[in-house]
């Protein structure tokens, strides 16, 4: 007992020390309220003054000389494409990403057919790629759920992966078994004609339900692929409401480019 008393008093002044040091340390507020922060800086991309859609993009790698072929133009290029054909299916986003984005390159709402009086919240992975999507991308989406920013944190929050390429079987069975609401996409690299659309039964129960996604032969501009093929692209539809419109082009066409771009190219 004396030597458990001699003891107790030497530690006495080191546990005085960790004490104060944990209480200076102790509010959790300030130090939690940077965790917020630095999720929704995702918000806030590096260098996202120097350009906010496709052609003021064009514009300004032709200014600084981006190479065509760096990863940096065609991601940025990628992301923008898809950005603005999403715009026509009733989806607001902005371009967004940073250091611990998990992935996330766009970030915003969507008003599908199926719950026109609501909006869902959504965020977009996108992937340039030279071969069909695998399922590897799926469990990547499926771990970009915990990047998102606080106010995209509700259950409902709809994560879209899209690709440049088509996706294989097995990623079409490894988004069915997530739990986690999510849609694939496939978008041309060039055109930002959208040739593909699915989700999974999550999505359906967040708001898809009754949703459609079928081919339009003949959309846009009425001219055809080399070969006599018809043009076509994803639809939407739901209760006599159809998305895109018809009559407005396709993918990119609309979008009025900077000529110098096409000889950049």
């Amino acid at each position: 007992m004396v030597v458990t008393s001699v003891r107790s008093a030497s530690l006495f002044p080191v546990l005085k020390k960790i004490l104060a040091r944990c209480s200076s340390s102790h509010p959790q507020p300030a130090s939690a309220e940077p965790a917020h922060q630095s999720s929704d800086a995702v918000l806030n991309r590096p260098g996202q003054s120097n350009h906010h859609d496709l052609p003021s993009f064009l514009d300004y790698a032709l200014r600084v000389g981006l190479p065509t072929t760096s990863s940096t133009y065609v991601g940025t290029h990628f992301e923008y494409s898809v950005l603005h054909s999403l715009s026509r299916y009733a989806m607001t986003l902005t371009r967004v990403g940073g250091r611990g984005d998990h992935g996330i390159d766009l970030l915003g709402t969507w008003k599908p057919p199926s719950v026109p009086k609501q909006s869902l919240q959504v965020f977009v992975q996108c992937k340039v790629l030279g071969k069909r999507s695998g399922p590897g991308l799926i469990r990547e989406l499926e771990g970009a759920f915990a990047g998102t920013p606080a106010a995209w944190k509700s259950p409902s929050v709809l994560g879209c992966l899209v690709a440049s390429s088509l996706p294989t079987s097995s990623l079409r069975d490894a988004m069915q078994r997530c739990r986690a609401p999510m849609m694939f996409l496939t978008v041309e690299r060039e055109s930002g004609v959208v040739r593909a659309w699915m989700w999974n039964w999550a999505a359906k129960e967040v708001g898809l339900e009754g949703l459609g996604a079928t081919l339009r032969y003949g959309a846009g501009d009425g001219k055809s692929k080399g070969g006599g093929e018809q043009e076509s692209e994803i639809i939407l539809s739901c209760g006599g409401e159809v998305l895109p419109p018809s009559g407005r082009g396709m993918g990119l066409s609309a979008i009025q480019l900077p000529r110098r771009t096409e000889q950049a190219n």
